[in-house]
């Protein structure tokens, strides 16, 4: 059997596991500030990261087919082992894509949550790292409010089309100009495919069927940046200093 090794990142999904718009989960702010018994409880997990998502059933996230990373359900946090105050880096990470990192700093801080804005990675932070990494200047199909998460990103004479959930821009004219830049050769960045999300008054549609009409209409494959992508995961635990591996 091999030694365990000790648990040095854990990222813990916001979105639909920790607040349902502005609305907490019962219980999650506590879990997040208890102190329990000590990290060892967390031994079974693949060597240096934890996701955290409301599965069903507590199933692993997968991706290609592959079980990337465990799965601990939001209830797990009080059952054995300490999240504050331990030698582990942090990240909050999301999908969410309605607004900019510090508005949503301030929703999770207005319902009790402490954490820290540089804590937070979001699928729009993941996007813009891409299209810096690109140098292309994008057409954003993204709501106003998570506009100045790409401040500073140049957007005259698009020669890219980025796609969040954007619902005053999924119309004919907006989706026409995009189909028409992706004809173009301009590649096509979705934040993330999901068919439809969760609001309080029931499930809404997603960006995922606007992307996937896009890539039928160019017969082009998008880029996801989001979840449940391998790459979003890599990139928010960039700079923490631990990257994760397969158990031996």
């Amino acid at each position: 059997m091999s030694a365990r090794r000790a648990l040095k990142a854990v990222l813990v999904d916001l979105n639909g596991t920790l607040h349902v718009e502005d609305s907490a989960v019962p219980g999650a702010q506590e879990a997040l500030k208890r102190q329990v018994s000590p990290l060892l409880p967390l031994g079974f997990l693949w060597e240096v990261v934890s996701v955290l998502f409301a599965q069903k059933g507590g199933r692993a996230e997968q991706t290609g087919g592959q079980i990337l990373y465990p799965v601990l359900m939001p209830g797990e946090l009080s059952k054995g082992w300490r999240l504050r105050g331990a030698p582990v880096t942090v990240r909050f990470v999301t999908n969410t894509t309605k607004e900019s990192k510090r508005d949503l700093l301030e929703r999770l801080t207005g319902l009790g949550f402490d954490i820290a804005e540089h804590e937070i990675f979001t699928s729009l932070t993941a996007a813009r790292n891409l299209l810096e990494q690109q140098q292309v200047r994008p057409l954003l199909l993204v709501d106003n409010k998570a506009l100045p998460d790409f401040t500073g990103i140049g957007t005259d004479n698009p020669n890219a089309v980025v796609v969040g959930l954007a619902p005053e821009h999924f119309h004919y004219e907006m989706m026409n100009r995009a189909f028409r830049l992706i004809l173009d050769g301009a590649p096509l960045i979705a934040i993330h495919k999901a068919r439809y999300f969760k609001k309080k008054d029931g499930l809404c549609l997603g960006p995922g069927p606007f992307v996937t009409g896009l890539e039928y209409a160019t017969d082009t494959k998008a880029t996801v940046v989001g979840k449940p992508e391998k790459t979003f995961f890599l990139e928010a635990l960039r700079g923490t200093g631990c990257a994760p591996r397969r158990p031996s």
